[in-house]
């Protein structure tokens, strides 16, 4: 900060820096009036920067939080997704052994169907092999 007084030399005019010390507050006065509060200031804005700096951290930290939950996320998607089609796989491989089966059950009706009516036919013309 430069302050510039109309005492001295340089034309009337002087600058000298001032630095704040801790614990120091630096008030300005232009023609007698206190223009603001600097170290009052300086101290609100470091304040708040110091507020802004923990809330990027929070913000950091949960953004690190947040993306180890969404590769969990991801690796368990990919588990469920390989597990349905396991599943899926399964039970096509079932609906496709009970089609076979059932399949395999109507020619075996169809050939007993069969070896009855030939039966019954052979007892019409050989009574003697008819059950007792």
């Amino acid at each position: 900060m430069t302050v510039i007084t109309s005492h001295g030399q340089n034309g009337g005019r002087r600058q000298r820096r001032l630095y704040p010390r801790k614990g120091y507050k630096i008030r300005l006065f232009i023609r007698g009036k206190l223009v603001h509060d600097a170290g009052v200031q300086m101290e609100d804005e470091l304040r708040a920067k110091e507020e802004v700096r923990e809330q990027l951290s929070a913000a950091e930290k949960r953004g690190i939080q947040l993306n180890g939950e969404l590769e969990e996320l991801r690796t368990q998607l990919e588990m469920s997704e390989r597990s349905r089609k396991s599943a899926e796989s399964e039970m096509n491989e079932a609906a496709d052994r009970v089609s076979e089966l059932l399949a395999a059950n109507a020619s075996l009706t169809s050939a007993r169907r069969k070896l009855e009516a030939d039966m019954h036919s052979l007892q019409v013309r050989q009574p003697s092999l008819a059950p007792a």
